[in-house]
């Protein structure tokens, strides 16, 4: 299996869609060639409308082509038929590869007042291997984490907006989402943002391995970094650990 060079964009919230698109094609530009590298949720603090999308996209789609990789937008909220829907879209140079939703918006956070559920994870090819979107909150169930590994995802990517009070929950779920899944875990944080109860949201991206061990934590600030993947670790891993392949027997109704 080959390795895999992974880009984290830990940016700050922005107001403008341009101003946001500006801040985007920076930091990217200092990550250099990657197979695959992902934004934030909420990164943008307002819902978009559907030209502001198809404006995203396409400047994504450059984004992606100076990469010479797969873009993942983060999370943001789009207006779908006038209500809000939290999704993530994958971008090659040559347009959208996949799409996910939030199919569980926080409830914690007041997001289920309205903002519409959506599909869920999805799972998407990007070259040097394939890779699954689970935004945020959704992590926190271990049956939309485990779809996309099931359908062979080898990285999970998790944009997320977590405040700092809650990273060591979210350093701990992504160790076991990466251990029970026996895949690399990335979370990518929002930094120098904050919810409307006060607490700050300051970054503290990070990547477990199949084994999971961090790999990688970020700081509090606006920042990025690449981390190499050796995707032969989760074959290594998994001739230890079948999780995986007992948890697909057990559904096809099959006994170790």
């Amino acid at each position: 299996m080959p390795r895999v060079r992974l880009g984290i964009i830990q940016m700050r919230r922005v107001e403008d869609l341009e101003e946001g698109l500006r801040r985007i094609r920076d930091l990217a530009s200092t990550l250099g060639r990657v197979d695959l590298a992902s934004l934030p949720e909420a990164w943008i603090a307002r819902p978009l409308a559907a030209e502001e999308e198809r404006r995203l996209v396409e400047e994504g789609k450059s984004i992606a082509s100076a990469m010479y990789g797969v873009l993942v937008l983060g999370g943001y909220w789009a207006l779908r038929n006038g209500r809000p829907l939290a999704v993530s879209r994958a971008l090659s140079a040559g347009g959208i590869i996949s799409e996910a939703s939030k199919r569980f918006p926080s409830n914690a956070v007041g997001e289920r007042e309205h903002v519409e559920p959506g599909e869920g994870p999805s799972t998407f090819d990007f070259g040097a291997g394939k890779a699954g979107i689970v935004i945020c909150v959704d992590a926190m169930y271990p049956e939309l984490v485990r779809g996309p590994a099931l359908q062979g995802a080898q990285i999970i990517v998790n944009p997320s907006s977590v405040p700092f009070d809650r990273i060591y929950l979210w350093r701990a779920l992504s160790q076991v989402r990466a251990a029970e899944n026996t895949v690399f875990f990335a979370m990518v944080n929002l930094a120098e943002a904050g919810y409307k109860d006060g607490r700050p949201v300051e970054g503290n991206s990070l990547v477990a391995s199949p084994e999971g061990k961090i790999l990688l934590e970020l700081g509090r600030k606006e920042t990025t970094e690449v981390v190499e993947l050796e995707l032969d670790e989760i074959n290594s891993r998994r001739a230890r650990w079948p999780y995986l392949n007992d948890v697909r027997g057990f559904y096809e109704g099959r006994r170790p």
